[in-house]
C-alpha cells in the first residue's frame, strides 16, 4: 500500500479515539442515535479491526471489533429495520416507532429506514442470522426489490424496487445474495440493473458519480465481482460483462477470462482460479 501498515494503524486508533463527533456518544452511552451515523461509525471501526488483527494486534482488533458491533444494537427485530435508540437500561433497548419505513426521516442521511436495514455490509453473518438464516435473509431481499421505489432527497436514485443503486446506501444490495449463498441471484440483478440504469451517454450514470463511487461499481460490476466489505479483502461474485481483462493488482496482473458470457448467458456455471474450482458464493 502506499501507508506502512503499523504507521496506518496508529494514525487510524488515535484518531478513532478522539472524543469528537458521534464517537464521543460511544465512549460516553455505547451507542449512537443517529442510525446513519453509526452504520458509519462501525464501519470505519470494522476497518480498524481487520487491520489491527493483520498486524497481529489481538487486543486492539479486538476492541474495535466488539465497538462496530454495537450497532447492531439499533436493529428492531418488530420493525426488521435499524431504528434510532430511544433508551438503553442495562441490557434493554429501546427504539424508536417509525412511522413511515419507505421514506427518509429523522436520522436516515439519503435513504430510507428500509434502505439502510440492508447497510451494514460488514456483519453478514450476524445479519443472516437477525433476519432468520440465509434462506430467510434471502426471500426478504426478494420482496426488497420488489417494492415501490423510496421516497425523499434527490440522491434516492437508479432505482430499481426499493434498491437506490446510484447511492451508497444500497450499492451493494445486490451481491449480498452472493455473500448469502444465492449468486445467480445476485447475477439476475447486476445484469438488470447494468443493462437499465447504465449507459454509454454523457449522462449514462444513475445518480451523482459521488468522488467515483458509481463509476466504481459499474467497473467491478463488468469485470464481475465487487468488494461488498471494502475492508476484508474479499469480493462477492457478481455477473461479468467481459471476455478478457487484465488488472493490475499488488504483485503482478490479475488476468481474467470470461468464456460464453453474453445478454441471455448471465449465470455463471462454473469458477475457476489457476484450475482449481472455487465456490461459486464468493
Amino acid at each position: 500500500g502506499l501507508v506502512e501498515g503499523k504507521s496506518a494503524f496508529q494514525f487510524l486508533k488515535k484518531a478513532r479515539m478522539q472524543p469528537v463527533d458521534s464517537r464521543a456518544d460511544l465512549g460516553r452511552q455505547g451507542y449512537i442515535k443517529h442510525v446513519s451515523e453509526f452504520i458509519e461509525q462501525a464501519t470505519a471501526d470494522h476497518c480498524v479491526s481487520r487491520l489491527a488483527e493483520s498486524l497481529g494486534k489481538t487486543n486492539e482488533a479486538k476492541f474495535f471489533n466488539e465497538r462496530a458491533n454495537l450497532v447492531l444494537q439499533q436493529w428492531d427485530a418488530d420493525q426488521k429495520v435499524f431504528a434510532p435508540i430511544t433508551e438503553k437500561d442495562g441490557n434493554s433497548v429501546h427504539h424508536r416507532r417509525l412511522y413511515s419505513l419507505d421514506r427518509q426521516t429523522d436520522g436516515y442521511q439519503e435513504g430510507s429506514p428500509l434502505q439502510y436495514s440492508w447497510a451494514v455490509p460488514v456483519a453478514p453473518e450476524q445479519m443472516h442470522e437477525l433476519r432468520g438464516g440465509r434462506k430467510e435473509f434471502s426471500c426478504q431481499l426478494d420482496e426488497f426489490f420488489t417494492l415501490a421505489a423510496q421516497q425523499g432527497q434527490v440522491d434516492i436514485s437508479g432505482n430499481l424496487g426499493a434498491a437506490s443503486l446510484g447511492n451508497e446506501p444500497t450499492m451493494h444490495v445486490p451481491y449480498l445474495y452472493s455473500l448469502a449463498g444465492f449468486p445467480y441471484r445476485t447475477q439476475f440483478y447486476v445484469d438488470k440493473a447494468v443493462k437499465e440504469l447504465f449507459t454509454d451517454a454523457p449522462s449514462g450514470l444513475p445518480g451523482n458519480d459521488d468522488l467515483g463511487q458509481l463509476s466504481s461499481w459499474i467497473v467491478f460490476s463488468m469485470l464481475g465481482f465487487y468488494p461488498v466489505n471494502p475492508c476484508s479483502g474479499e469480493y462477492a461474485l457478481g455477473r461479468p460483462f467481459i471476455t478478457n481483462a487484465n488488472v493490475s493488482v499488488a504483485g503482478g496482473k490479475l488476468q481474467l477470462k470470461v468464456n460464453n458470457q453474453g445478454n441471455d448467458r448471465k449465470f455463471v456455471e462454473r469458477l475457476e482460479w489457476n484450475g482449481r474450482s472455487l465456490d461459486l458464493a464468493y
